[in-house]
């Protein structure tokens, strides 16, 4: 207890006296904060491909944006933004050199490393490449200004992978953009610079051009041993209108990992007696990653009539190097990119519609020898060529035959051609080095939008998903042989099926609500495995049929007490009963889908007075199952976070103290699971009780 009151003082520090003579509060906390969810002026989904308002669309899509979050966060994870999101499972590894998992509706559990099942978007370019895998390297959250998120497949708009999407849009400049932010955390008072996040953003607006530019770097020594990380990052974005309909946008990401260390997963007596420890043999190996990635494009937009016309243009380059703990070392130089040609109607009224087609391209040069302690030595094990080609064309429409109905339709045909050559030297299993997997996927929906503030909506969908090249290249060894054959895994299918869902949102003033249900049928579910002798390494198998049903809720109330002191309270709740449906193994009939918590209530009170703002945020995670058999679980857990900050206005300046405690509490949880590993070591504990201060500033 007295460790909780010395991190809470600069908390009460924070909530001292109202400027005085000569100051002047900012003045646009003082009101009752909108929701993220839902705003009382029409939020455009451009998640779902067009220009249509996200109530008007009747699919689960949740608009966040950041400057409604709490100041007082690290800005390091993709996981502070999806917090309040129902539906979303985010496992935060703490760990760059294995990335954050992110699940929607029970997509993307299986992920051992990278984002798997899940389309991501990046200021329109995506950041899944055309095989379905996806990595969060050059996302830096702290130039993220809003964040959609389709909640369930949306395979008829983005085709292969897509069990949900997550669009992010870097910061819109005002017309003179310009802050500085740094901060600043500790996990042990022996390190008070644990973490060290430094953040640089400018832009602006004049006459025809807008740009923005963010620069950031990050540096952690971690909660667990061996697990130092160092991330420097550029966004960039410009835009120029030439006149007459016509706009040209260029974005530019990179980002830089020199260092990432991965301390393992652990069984659950060390995860329990200590959690800050590594697994000796990560440690021995060198286990880690080092990445260099940057990331491009350019998109052109024209308007003629009331349609809006867009070519766009991306690609892609990744460097890395990946000394692994089962002995091996793994250098990887990917190049990839894509275009894009769309249609739709620039200003929908009762009728609206999208056309396009898509067509995406993938290298990855693959060197795998031996790891020596962290160093590349002996023989060439594999030295390889994966290739992906995918061509979708799309097209989707919505009408409203009365100004209270809306129908939607759409489909998109997808076609991923794999080809993988060993160039140590051509072998038999070189003949299943190529495969070529290809689906429709539709989608149709109704909506209806009575007076009185609500809307019910229900829509039917089905999707695949190919497995990635990392999937289909990790077969596993046949009985007495060594690992692992060239080729691609012959067993391995797509996974693929159909669903529905159901809801009914509303607000009445400031009370917002929504309630939405779901029930998914999974064919040829995939989801990974390991086995003895090579701990650590991830093989992957179809485990059947699956069901993916659950209950999403969410809601939000606010109000002022008095003039310039407001309050808001939200809440949301996700059901998940993830269960195996038809497996091929008949003992698992029943069991629950490893990864997912069936229950997961998050909730946020946040108290903005002058200039002030104070924010308690609690998540209550349910145990959940970390193998097929569902003879292992994590055990249930509650964190509790408190973030406080202060906007100190000047005449030249405004600033902004802020202070978080994180995991108050000190509870000790595991913040992911490694599913079905061998030894029973699943789990990924997360931090303790920790402290971050910082400081934003911005002239005015």
């Amino acid at each position: 207890m007295r460790g909780i009151i010395s991190l809470l003082v600069p908390v009460v520090a924070l909530l001292g006296p109202a400027p005085g003579p000569g100051q002047q509060a900012d003045t646009t906390a003082d009101t009752v904060p909108p929701s993220p969810r839902f705003r009382l002026e029409p939020i455009e989904a451009t998640v779902a491909r067009g220009s249509l308002p996200a109530e008007r669309v009747p699919m689960a899509i949740t608009v966040v944006n950041t400057a409604d979050l709490p100041p007082g966060r690290p800005e390091v994870d993709l996981e502070e933004l999806l917090r309040q999101v129902p539906g979303v499972v985010v496992g935060n590894r703490h760990s760059l050199a294995n990335d954050t998992r992110v699940v929607v509706r029970g997509f993307g559990a299986r992920s051992a490393f990278g984002v798997r099942g899940v389309r991501i978007l990046l200021d329109g370019i995506p950041l899944t490449l055309p095989d379905g895998q996806g990595t969060l390297t050059n996302v830096d959250p702290g130039s993220i200004g809003r964040v959609e998120v389709l909640r369930g497949p949306g395979a008829a708009l983005y085709g292969n992978a897509a069990g949900g999407v997550i669009a992010l849009t870097t910061v819109e400049p005002s017309e003179r953009e310009l802050s500085a932010r740094v901060a600043v955390g500790s996990y042990d008072a022996a390190d008070p610079l644990g973490l060290v996040r430094l953040q640089a953003n400018a832009g602006g607006i004049r006459d025809r051009d807008s740009w923005f530019l963010a620069l950031s770097h990050m540096s952690t020594e971690g909660f667990r041993h061996y697990s130092r990380a160092r991330r420097s990052g550029l966004n960039a974005r410009y835009r120029r209108s030439l006149g007459q309909g016509t706009t040209v946008t260029g974005l530019l990401h990179v980002a830089a990992v020199p260092l990432a260390e991965n301390p393992g997963s652990l069984p659950l007596d060390s995860a329990r007696q200590r959690p800050r420890m590594a697994w000796p043999q990560n440690v021995a190996t060198g286990s880690s990653k080092e990445v260099a990635q940057a990331q491009g494009g350019v998109s052109v937009t024209h308007r003629v009539g009331r349609s809006l016309l867009e070519a766009a243009a991306y690609g892609v380059g990744r460097d890395m190097d990946n000394p692994l703990p089962f002995g091996r070392y793994i250098q990887l130089q990917r190049r990839g990119g894509g275009v894009r040609v769309m249609g739709r109607t620039a200003d929908p009224g009762a009728t609206s519609w999208t056309a396009g087609i898509e067509a995406q391209a993938q290298r990855d040069d693959r060197l795998e020898r031996d790891n020596v302690a962290g160093v590349i030595s002996g023989p060439v094990y594999q030295d390889r060529v994966d290739r992906v080609t995918s061509l979708a064309p799309f097209a989707f429409g919505q009408v409203m035959p009365l100004p209270w109905l809306a129908l939607r339709a759409g489909a998109r045909y997808d076609a991923v051609a794999f080809h993988s050559r060993d160039r140590l030297g051509a072998t038999a299993s070189d003949r299943a080095g190529r495969r070529t997997l290809d689906a429709w996927s539709g989608s149709s929906g109704i909506m209806v939008e009575p007076r009185g503030g609500w809307r019910a909506w229900t829509s039917l969908s089905t999707w695949f998903q190919t497995p990635t090249t990392t999937e289909l290249i990790n077969a596993p060894p046949p009985p007495g042989e060594p690992c692992c054959q060239t080729g691609f895994n012959p067993e391995l299918e797509p996974q693929d099926g159909w669903g529905w869902e159901a809801g009914v949102a509303g607000r009445r003033g400031h009370v917002h609500w929504e309630v939405v249900g779901y029930d998914l049928k999974v064919r040829n579910e995939i989801l990974p495995f390991q086995i003895a002798g090579i701990e650590g390494r991830d093989f992957y198998r179809n485990a059947g049929g699956a069901t993916h049903r659950g209950v999403e809720l969410s809601g939000e109330l606010g109000g002022q007490v008095r003039p310039g002191t407001a309050w808001s309270l939200s809440m949301a709740y996700t059901y998940s009963d993830f269960r195996f449906s038809q497996p091929e193994d008949p003992s698992l009939r029943s069991n629950r889908l490893p990864g997912v918590p069936p229950h997961r209530l998050t909730s946020r009170a946040t108290w903005r007075q002058a200039g002030t703002r104070v924010e308690l945020e609690i998540e209550w995670v349910d145990r959940t199952p970390a193998d097929d058999q569902n003879s292992a679980h994590a055990p249930a857990y509650t964190l509790a976070d408190m973030r406080a900050a202060r906007q100190v206005a000047s005449r030249w300046a405004m600033v902004e103290p802020f202070v978080g405690v994180t995991n108050i509490l000190d509870t000790r949880y595991s913040a992911s699971l490694v599913i079905n590993a061998f030894g029973g070591r699943f789990y990924e504990p997360g931090p303790g009780r920790a402290l971050l201060l910082g400081l934003r500033a911005m002239p005015r």
